[in-house]
């Protein structure tokens, strides 16, 4: 087997394998210039402490590579939450494994916010539609609160992925603020509001996490893409949900999935009955709510689209 001679020359700028060649490392295969490009445009997103997803700490034409993908997978998903929506069952089949468990993951992060115990059964069961909660302050629930969003905070500001520790310093900042501030009244309106919250805000947070680094070792460079299709999907009907209820065309949800329209105990029925919003109200609010959530996600999107442009330039220019 032929064995690479090292010999002294040009230094690697990043395995530091010393060679003759003048552009590109026999060793590791990386182009000196395209390299160097690369460590400076890195440099300068660190000095701008940019938030967006950096370049993956790899060949830079990888890296473009990978921006292309990205580049599609939003446009992507809204394609197919579109066919879904013309499709009866696709989009029955949508709705009850993407839009039902994010509704009841709504309540129960609501909860949890509160210390509260939350069981979101509808969430891996969506047939029941359902969320378990306890009454009475958890200090349990308030500590694995912080517990997991300041381990997940460290982990990430260790490796530089700031959109996870934002997340976290909001999470735990709300978690005290509903905890310690907000009295049991408002706790249980915000837990039954943050059903129907639950389907613009979580679904949006699951975009807009797309465009950003998570810590090694949570595979979010894999469940990223199912997240994305998930919260597209649901955002996009709720969306549509409530303008249609807006216009007059479609009636404002009541009842419940278990018992129908007619059970008292549906979640804009006890909003109305028992903390005094009216039927108008909630219409207007979510409208606002999901123009809200629709402006922030395709600032998003395309920021990265810029973003990415400028990186297939590096490219053009490296070539």
């Amino acid at each position: 087997m032929k064995k690479t001679v090292n010999i002294p020359g040009v230094n690697c700028p990043k395995c530091s394998f010393a060679s003759e060649a003048p552009e590109q490392c026999p060793r590791c295969g990386v182009v000196f210039k395209s390299y160097e490009k690369y460590q400076a445009h890195q440099a300068l997103r660190t000095q701008a402490g940019a938030m967006l997803a950096p370049v993956p700490a790899q060949d830079a034409w990888l890296g473009i590579e990978e921006y292309k993908i990205d580049r599609l997978a939003f446009p992507a998903a809204l394609l197919l939450t579109a066919l879904a929506k013309l499709l009866v069952f696709p989009d029955a089949i949508f709705w009850y494994f993407f839009q039902i468990p994010t509704h009841e993951f709504g309540h129960s992060v609501a909860a949890w916010l509160g210390s509260r115990f939350a069981l979101p059964i509808g969430a891996f069961i969506p047939m029941a539609a359902f969320t378990a909660r306890g009454g009475s302050f958890s200090l349990f629930v308030f500590l694995a609160v912080l517990a997991g969003s300041g381990a997940l905070g460290y982990r990430a500001l260790k490796q530089r992925c700031y959109f996870p520790v934002f997340m976290s310093a909001v999470t735990i900042s709300l978690s005290v603020y509903c905890s310690f501030l907000l009295s049991e009244f408002n706790l249980n309106m915000l837990f039954i509001y943050g059903g129907v919250a639950g389907e613009f805000i979580l679904s949006t947070f699951l975009i807009v996490s797309f465009y950003y680094d998570y810590p090694k070792g949570l595979r979010w460079d894999f469940f990223r893409f199912p997240f994305l299709l998930m919260g597209t999907f649901t955002l996009t009907s709720a969306v549509l949900l409530w303008g249609k209820i807006a216009r007059g065309i479609e009636a404002m949800p009541s009842g419940s999935f278990l018992n129908g329209s007619s059970d008292a105990s549906g979640d804009m029925d006890r909003l109305i009955s028992q903390f005094g919003w009216s039927a108008k109200t909630l219409v207007t609010h979510f409208n606002y709510l999901g123009k809200l959530c629709g402006g922030l996600v395709l600032l998003h999107y395309f920021v990265f689209l810029f973003k990415s442009m400028n990186l297939r330039k590096m490219k053009i220019e490296r070539d």
